[in-house]
């Protein structure tokens, strides 16, 4: 991470209502901070919480980060504040979800002029996709770290993570999973739903 005055920028990609953002900006007040938020609803309070803290120097995006430009229908859940997910989430009770259609965009789109990123990705699921599609960017050596939220129910999820590892590892990134998860344990850990993976320029 940047240090505070050292030019370079955060992506904050599912920035829900914003508290990330806020923790950023605070942490790194020099520092531009792109928050992209697919929910309509959140992005409204996103904004909201943005200017009730006068934060400067902060772009946002009402959008959907994929690995090609669409729009796609996109489901907030009614009794869950800030809860949301795109279209192929397994969904509970649709009466309980509004749905929006939202635009989708290539995270090469949103880094193609920036320099010395620092990006944080949560977005239930769809991490798999967008760091694929990082991968494949020309822009993706700007890239100094990842922090990422992924997604580990499934013997798919865990398949797609390793895919992820070996791409990162040969562009030159090291994983590192927070709480000491190591490798060799995800196959334990399925049953948690989730892990916090860091990618770094080793």
């Amino acid at each position: 991470m940047q240090e505070k005055g050292e030019e370079g920028v955060i992506l904050d990609i599912g920035a829900n209502i914003g508290i990330a953002t806020a923790y950023f900006k605070n942490k790194y007040p020099l520092t531009r901070v792109v928050a992209i938020e697919a929910s309509p609803i959140n992005y409204r309070q996103l904004i909201k919480n943005i200017e009730a803290n006068r934060f400067q120097d902060i772009i946002t995006l009402n959008k959907f980060v994929s690995n090609r430009n669409k729009q796609i229908r996109f489901n907030h859940q009614k009794l869950k504040p800030g809860g949301s997910f795109g279209e192929g989430y397994k969904l509970g009770n649709p009466s309980n979800f509004e749905q929006f259609y939202v635009d989708t965009i290539r995270i090469s789109d949103i880094i193609k002029s920036l320099k010395n990123i620092v990006i944080k990705i949560d977005v239930e699921g769809a991490e798999y996709e967008i760091l694929e599609d990082l991968a494949l960017s020309k822009y993706v050596s700007e890239v100094l770290e990842i922090t990422v939220e992924v997604t580990t129910s499934t013997q798919a999820h865990y398949e797609k993570l390793n895919k992820v590892l070996n791409i990162y590892y040969n562009l030159g990134f090291e994983p590192r999973f927070v709480a000491g998860y190591g490798i060799m344990h995800l196959r334990d850990k399925l049953k948690q739903g989730h892990l916090h993976l860091v990618l770094f320029r080793s």
